[in-house]
């Protein structure tokens, strides 16, 4: 069975998915109703890990997946590391729990839809809750 994350050996890693990846923020119409779903899904299984949390770790990571045709993970690469491992492995495990994902509609590929994916750890500042006078 292919490893969805290192490309699963499949043409290329690709898994037979041609062209350019989508920004998943894409505002093209062509493919906004289908991205919708893609984050909604992601961001559902998606959290902050505790422990980065607590130590003030935050980062940026861009992830390119690969949905087939029939809505399975073809690929699911890390083309752009947070350096925190533990940040980067929770984003790969969102992608992986979210599946399987809708089917890709025909007017937007025949064959699979590869995605390109930005993960953004941030720590919020909240106001200060004890004030010195």
């Amino acid at each position: 069975m292919p490893d969805p994350g290192r490309g699963g050996g499949l043409r290329n890693g690709r898994g037979a998915i041609e062209g350019e990846p989508v920004p998943l923020d894409s505002k093209d119409p062509r493919y906004s109703d289908y991205l919708k779903q893609l984050r909604r899904q992601i961001q559902e299984k998606w959290a902050y890990p505790r422990e980065a949390a607590e130590r003030d770790l935050q980062g940026q990571l861009i992830v390119e997946i690969g949905i087939a045709k029939d809505g399975r993970l073809a690929y699911l690469d890390l083309r752009r590391s947070s350096g925190v491992r533990i940040l980067d492995a929770y984003a790969l495990n969102a992608v992986k729990l979210a599946q399987p994902f809708p089917p890709v509609p025909d007017r937007i590929s025949l064959s699979g839809f590869p995605v390109t994916v930005v993960f953004n750890y941030i720590l919020e500042i909240w106001p200060l809750t004890k004030v010195l006078r």
